[in-house]
């Protein structure tokens, strides 16, 4: 894909989606798309699609760009007090934050035959992982 990467891409991707078409785009990494486009090509591409198939990102920056596509959820992060000699006291606290649903860690971590794949529209987002022995 990234060899075709333009703006005439962005033009297909928005007229078949108006027309109900899908388009299949894959490239290896992210860089490949900024490579042909800078910034703005990666982002109009990005905020035109809705699926992903993402498989391991060894460039932090692509996993970090990924993820925050992917986007956050509401956690609750809980901590507790513990004293000089190590003894947990009864004192703590909860509080509410965001976190990564799936965190770059995890994109940069997946291993061959794994790969995470995103619903925007439907929100969903699940880990597969591809059994070398079927295919």
């Amino acid at each position: 894909f990234s060899v075709f990467a333009g703006d005439q891409v962005v033009n297909l991707i928005n007229q078949g989606r108006s027309a109900g078409v899908h388009a299949v785009l894959a490239t290896q990494s992210l860089a490949d798309i900024q490579k042909k486009g800078g910034d703005a090509l990666l982002g109009q591409i990005l905020n035109n699609t809705n699926n992903y198939l993402i498989q391991r990102q060894n460039n932090p920056t692509d996993a970090e760009i990924l993820a925050n596509v992917i986007g956050t959820e509401d956690t609750f992060v809980v901590t507790t007090q513990v004293s000089t000699d190590m003894a947990q006291s009864a004192m703590g606290s909860v509080r509410e934050t965001k976190s990564f649903t799936v965190h770059p860690d995890e994109i940069k971590r997946c291993q061959v035959g794994e790969a995470i794949l995103v619903n925007k529209q439907s929100f969903q987002c699940c880990h597969l992982k591809v059994n070398p022995h079927s295919l």
